[in-house]
């Protein structure tokens, strides 16, 4: 489970010396699940300080790099606000450190259709940003052979078997080195999804959360995000899906209608594949033992197959 850290007043004090400002009324933001990140108030408003505490120095300096690339590129999204002497992460205890400006607003756990269109819309632009200069990891929105060779140690092996299947069957869409498609990847967010949406009073919808970013085939980020925004009591809402489809085509980038669906259902396998190993190998969690299943319910009924759990 991530290591959360906490900001002591000589870590402040040490901070205000590092970026040239007063740093006051820290309060924690919840909900990090690889950051421990505070609220802070300067002469120029607030920002949010957020401890990396599972990222080495190489990917907090990715991270770091990469919301500041996005942001140059037109990207709605937290501007990271550098040291006095131009460095983009600090330190504390150890544990790299980035600042960027807060975004007032909240997330939503479902976005209102005229909302969807524009998250969609949004979700296109991301895909539109130039790769030059950007150095993120290639290909990793899919299951990496790492990953599967763990689905050996799973003690339900009825369900491993099941994912097996599905991604047997899912694999020749998207293969690992992207096939005749790889030319059309771009940069993609990688979990784009409500809860990394800042939504402002004023209805401007802001990107966080750049932890999950890669090169990849743009359709299995849509197809990640259409799972999270689309998906009504259980069943896929064609109606939704039409909305995403229309904001994302809103941006200027070509939406697959037929991709769209493959994609959808290996988001699901994958997201069937973290819970069953976070809630019954990592993080035991009776209570949750059973929500991998949801995923696998709705495999079942919106694509169903060759292979049964």
């Amino acid at each position: 489970m991530a290591s959360y850290s906490d900001l002591r007043h000589e870590d402040v004090t040490r901070l205000e010396e590092q970026y040239g400002f007063r740093m006051s009324g820290l309060e924690r933001l919840e909900g990090g699940m690889a950051t421990s990140s505070f609220i802070a108030t300067t002469p120029a408003g607030r920002i949010v300080v957020s401890i990396l505490d599972n990222q080495d120095d190489e990917a907090a300096l990715r991270l770091a790099r990469t919301v500041d690339h996005m942001g140059q590129h037109g990207v709605p999204t937290g501007r990271v606000i550098p040291r006095a002497d131009g460095r983009l992460l600090s330190r504390v205890d150890g544990k790299c450190v980035l600042v960027k400006e807060f975004v007032p607003g909240r997330t939503l756990r479902r976005l209102p259709d005229a909302t969807l269109i524009t998250a969609a819309g949004l979700l296109g632009r991301i895909h539109g940003v130039a790769t030059g200069g950007l150095e993120v990891p290639v290909g990793l929105r899919r299951l990496s052979p790492q990953l599967r060779n763990l689905l050996a140690d799973f003690p339900d092996q009825t369900h491993a078997r099941w994912i097996r299947g599905r991604l047997a069957r899912l694999d020749p869409y998207f293969p690992a080195d992207g096939g005749p498609r790889r030319a059309a990847w771009t940069v993609i967010h990688g979990d784009f999804t409500p809860s990394n949406i800042v939504v402002t009073d004023d209805d401007r919808l802001f990107a966080i959360d750049w932890e999950t970013v890669t090169v990849d085939d743009p359709m299995l980020d849509c197809g990640m995000s259409v799972l999270n925004m689309c998906v009504t009591e259980g069943r896929l809402d064609s109606a939704r899906l039409r909305l995403f489809a229309e904001g994302y085509r809103s941006s200027g980038r070509r939406f697959e209608d037929d991709w769209i669906r493959p994609a959808v259902e290996y988001a699901a396998v994958i997201v069937s594949f973290h819970r069953y190993r976070r809630h019954h190998m990592r993080f035991p969690n009776p209570a949750r033992f059973d929500y991998f299943r949801i995923m696998v319910d709705f495999v079942e009924r919106e694509f169903p197959g060759s292979v049964s759990p």
